[in-house]
């Protein structure tokens, strides 16, 4: 929300096809009567995107990857500190991230649940951490990411981002490995909880990335939410290398844009 007087610094579709770097410097009142959308209904203007945002570190009760996982794939009923996956890289990120933790396999099956405790057997810090941040309890229609985490360092939000994408999401690719060309470089996440679908894009942007939602009904009945992400190239969304290796095709050529599409009286 801005004044007629603000300054965009804006590229044109015709700039970018060109490769230039020049930019125009317009006021709101001087974009607003621009050409914004063309024809064939694309965008006409591009603004710059923001740099990753830096916010004040201080403690976190989780390591943020650790929480992220737990977020993704883990039980937060009271008592329990289990998370699932079959992705032996992701166990071991969380091993290599939290050297005073104990992790370990949890009545192994065919989906593999890996348990995280603490060097005192009487005491389980993760357990505690999540009793503190309110997530103890929480079903998947209803985890969050605590406020906390939403205003950690850009490693740490990082971190949380790559802990969830690690679990619960898909690269641009379709079931024969073909790159399905609307989700080139996308990463698409995947949740039942309202707050995740809103708290995930907004450590995207924070980061410099994009997101969009959609919803889905699944095969259930279900209504899961679909957040399509895109985060600059230098960026990974993954710590996992499994994950990684699956996604260095669909990734790579693409960065993240903002485009302006209508410019409308706030009153």
């Amino acid at each position: 929300v801005v004044g007629d007087e603000h300054l965009w610094a804006v590229q044109s579709r015709k700039q970018v096809k060109m490769g230039s770097t020049n930019r125009y410097v317009w006021t709101t009142k001087e974009l607003a009567s621009k050409k914004l959308i063309l024809a064939d209904g694309g965008y006409n203007y591009r603004i710059p995107m923001v740099s990753p945002v830096q916010y004040d570190k201080h403690d976190l009760p989780i390591e943020p990857y650790t929480l992220g996982v737990r977020l993704a794939n883990g039980s937060l009923s009271e008592g329990n500190s289990l998370f699932t996956t079959n992705d032996t890289d992701v166990v071991g990120c969380v091993v290599n991230l939290n050297l005073d933790l104990m992790v370990k396999e949890h009545a192994p099956s065919s989906a593999r649940r890996w348990y995280i405790s603490g060097e005192n057997r009487g005491h389980n810090p993760v357990r505690q951490a999540l009793r503190d941040l309110g997530l103890a309890g929480m079903t998947s229609h209803h985890k969050f990411i605590p406020e906390t985490y939403l205003r950690a360092t850009a490693e740490e939000r990082l971190l949380v981002l790559q802990g969830l994408l690690d679990c619960d999401s898909s690269s641009g690719l379709n079931r024969e490995e073909q790159e399905v060309r609307h989700h080139k470089g996308n990463v698409r996440y995947f949740t039942r909880s309202a707050f995740l679908a809103d708290g995930v894009p907004e450590v995207v942007q924070s980061l410099g990335g994009t997101a969009s939602i959609v919803s889905a009904i699944d095969g259930d009945g279900q209504t899961d939410s679909i957040v399509s992400i895109v985060l600059p190239t230098s960026i990974s969304p993954s710590l996992s290398a499994q994950k990684q290796l699956a996604r260095q095709q669909s990734r790579g050529h693409r960065e993240p844009v903002s485009s302006t599409g209508t410019i409308e009286a706030d009153g």
